[in-house]
């Protein structure tokens, strides 16, 4: 089981790492200042990190294996799936992660931060499902890619919007308007296998 104390330092480091990002470039941060900002000194940051870029590193880490779980818990061709149970999901990881999503969306920066995240949920998607299904990548490709810019397109429209509507109904729309036909086109893959 992981020391509590490590867990708090290092939300810490990260949190503090995202607040200064608003305000800074990455590349005029320095480990002194991000210490200070977390509320700890240098010689800790280093027993967790040894650089920068590594807290940068571990928090696309951790957005991709968010990721990585929506995709598994989505299995649009499951008999169980539905839009509430896709949007119970959606809801859950966005829900825990809107600061840390609000703050790299607005990082122009981190623009290919985004980007690999989404290279990565669609690679993600199209091995799930060519995998467990052995479906077409290239039309996997296609589907998780219109479904990993829409959403996060959506997403951040609804966060530059100062949030105006509920969340809940926000996963809702987006799921009435992707779900039914991403899930067609994968039954119809399935089919045509």
């Amino acid at each position: 089981m992981p020391d509590k104390r490590v867990i708090k330092t290092k939300n810490s480091i990260r949190t503090a790492l995202l607040y200064l990002l608003e305000d800074k470039e990455f590349s005029k941060l320095t480990i002194r200042e991000l210490a200070e900002t977390a509320g700890i000194n240098r010689k800790t940051f280093y027993l967790h990190y040894s650089s920068l870029d590594d807290v940068m590193e571990e928090l696309r880490r951790d957005i991709l294996l968010t990721a990585g779980g929506i995709i598994e818990k989505l299995d649009f061709l499951s008999a169980d799936f539905s839009e509430e149970k896709a949007g119970a999901v959606l809801s859950g990881a966005l829900s825990r992660n809107r600061k840390l999503m609000r703050r790299l969306l607005d990082l122009k920066r981190y623009g290919e931060l985004i980007s690999g995240v989404q290279g990565s949920v669609r690679n993600a998607f199209a091995e799930y499902y060519s995998t467990t299904y052995g479906l077409d990548e290239d039309i996997l490709r296609v589907c998780a890619e219109y479904l990993t810019r829409g959403m996060m397109g959506a997403y951040k429209a609804w966060l530059d919007e100062e949030e105006k509507m509920p969340l809940q109904e926000l996963i809702k729309l987006m799921c009435r308007l992707t779900m039914p036909g991403i899930r067609s086109v994968l039954k119809e893959a399935a089919f045509m296998n």
